[in-house]
């Protein structure tokens, strides 16, 4: 047993009788059972797989009054030997237990379960407002003895760490609640503690909206060039337009294949309109100026004014509003 888990259980212990005095009473024939989350640190989010890696620590107690007096001290016995609620994470991927599943039994008649769990939770995040997103990280909790146990939040052992830190996301302070957990017919009674986060946007900001913005004004400035100039007007248009089919491709990897669009997803979209809009300006431009060419000159004085503003205003809407 490591330092930690060594202090959560002498905490739990000495907190243990009051816990049985001021819980709300469970109804009749179910067992108080008082659950404890603590989050250690959260590693990774990978939204493409949509799973978080977590390190946290649950611990179990409640009160048998059948094992009272049957030990003369504090003693581990297996699980098997005695009832006990069975509670283990419900949003469980790949976690791998740092612990044996021994129970700790007082003379009193208390007992208690703490697990530590190293490895990867589910997440379930809209993604609808990607790169300004916020989510929730829910740590989720159930027990399969749903007609015997009433489940309890033990604040005091019910938190995270100071030290918790996540790379590209800032994290605020969580909270546990208890839950009911539908699975087919059955109900189950859960344990959520609910980490807020939210996504730091500098890295998008910096490496791929304001690098798309300056392709997209590098597409304008082609209606800046005379209509006569050919080969590098259509460049400069083709060569913007090739550039925003690749960032997409690009920005496809990141995240997972979603049937909604998101914020990043509308202002590509916009981009790539602007774009091929002054592609097909480019091409009608150049091809009126050998008949037309005052047509063709208006033409592009009107489109050097409409497409900035246009693009501030997609830029505004599908980022900010």
């Amino acid at each position: 047993m490591n330092w930690l888990q060594t202090l959560l259980l002498s905490l739990i212990l000495l907190a243990a009788p009051q816990l049985a005095s001021a819980a709300p009473d469970a109804p009749p024939g179910l067992r108080k059972v008082h659950v404890g989350l603590y989050v250690l640190d959260v590693q990774h989010i990978n939204d493409l797989e949509r799973s978080a890696e977590v390190d946290f620590v649950i611990v179990v107690t409640w009160h048998d009054p059948s094992l009272a007096g049957r030990y003369k001290v504090s003693t581990v016995v297996p699980p098997s030997s005695i009832w006990n609620p069975d509670v283990g994470v419900f949003n469980n991927r790949e976690l791998r237990i740092q612990r044996s599943d021994d129970l700790t039994v007082t003379p009193e008649g208390q007992v208690t379960r703490t697990q530590r769990y190293i490895g990867t939770i589910g997440t379930r995040f809209d993604l609808s407002h990607f790169p300004l997103d916020r989510h929730e990280l829910l740590f989720e909790l159930a027990s399969s003895k749903g007609g015997e146990v009433e489940l309890f939040v033990q604040p005091q052992l019910t938190g995270q760490s100071e030290g918790v830190s996540l790379t590209g996301w800032t994290v605020a302070q969580g909270q546990g609640s208890v839950i009911e957990h539908q699975l087919l017919h059955l109900r189950l009674p859960g344990v959520r503690y609910a980490l807020p986060i939210q996504r730091m946007t500098s890295y998008y900001v910096w490496s791929v909206i304001l690098p798309l913005a300056l392709v997209v004004l590098m597409s304008i400035t082609s209606l800046w060039i005379r209509p006569n100039f050919v080969a590098p007007r259509i460049g400069v248009a083709a060569t913007a337009m090739l550039t925003v089919i690749t960032y997409r491709f690009a920005l496809a990897q990141q995240v997972p294949a979603l049937d909604y669009l998101t914020r990043l997803d509308l202002f590509l979209l916009g981009a790539t309109g602007l774009v091929l809009g002054t592609l097909v300006v480019a091409v009608l431009s150049t091809r009126w100026h050998v008949n037309t060419p005052e047509r063709a000159e208006r033409l592009d004085r009107a489109c050097r004014i409409a497409f900035p503003t246009l693009f501030l205003l997609a830029t505004a809407t599908t980022l900010f509003v």
